[in-house]
Formats: structure tokens, sequence, C-alpha cells
């Protein structure tokens, strides 16, 4: 059982741009070092606050509330528009926490990706001809 739970917390260390994860009331019980990193924060500082004390505009008390994810949502964090899952976890139905991730800290990171994507496809078809 020690093991699996260290694998979980490296696993949610090595979140790239940031995780969370709150209770079902929204209070923080996991912040990421690198979502301190990026909001300038002592991870550890903020277990037991309020979502809402912590991360401007977060949502992820309503997601707890309404029991329904929101995938790839736009959120505006420190004046940068980011790109976030909120993902409800539940148990025997009943929502016992939510799981916060920053998937881009910037939707620009999308638009370049989807312009090297669209460049690459183009390459294959080339390639194919």
């Amino acid at each position: 059982l020690r093991k699996r739970l260290e694998m979980y917390e490296l696993i949610f260390e090595s979140i790239h741009y940031g995780g969370l994860v709150t209770d079902s009331n929204g209070y923080i019980t996991h912040f990421n070092k690198p979502y301190g990193l990026f909001l300038n924060l002592d991870p550890r500082a903020q277990i037991g606050k309020h979502c809402t004390e912590v991360v401007e505009n977060s949502r992820m008390h309503i997601v707890a509330q309404t029991g329904e994810p929101e995938f790839s949502d736009s959120q505006r964090i420190k004046g940068q528009k980011m790109v976030v899952h909120r993902i409800p976890i539940k148990k025997d139905g009943k929502v016992i926490a939510v799981f916060g991730q920053v998937l881009f800290k910037d939707v620009r990171d999308v638009s370049k990706l989807a312009k090297e994507l669209s460049l690459l496809e183009s390459k294959v078809k080339l390639y194919e001809a």
C-alpha cells in the first residue's frame, strides 16, 4: 500500500503544468509543485484552503456540486488563458473529490500544435504520393 501511494504521489507531482485535488466542498487536499511554481505559491500552504481563495475563476467547487466533468475548458489565470480539465472523482455515485489539471498554460500553445500537426500531415501526404 505504501509503494502504491508513493507511486500515485510521484505521478501527481509529474503533471507538467499543474494539478490539484479538492474535496467535495472545494477545499484543496493536494496541490502539486509545478502548479505552485506557476502561481508562485507554496503548494503545502494551499492545503485546506478553498479553491476560490487560491485559483482565480476556479470552478472546482462547481464541478463537485454538479458531478459533471469539464474537459478542455478555457480559464483565465494570472492574465493568461489556459486549457484545463476538471474531473469529479466518484465513489458509489457520490462526488468525493475533484481533480483539476492544467493542460496548456496558454491557449496559443494549442494553436501552435494544430499548425504543426497540419504541416506534418501535409508532409505525410507528399511522401505518400
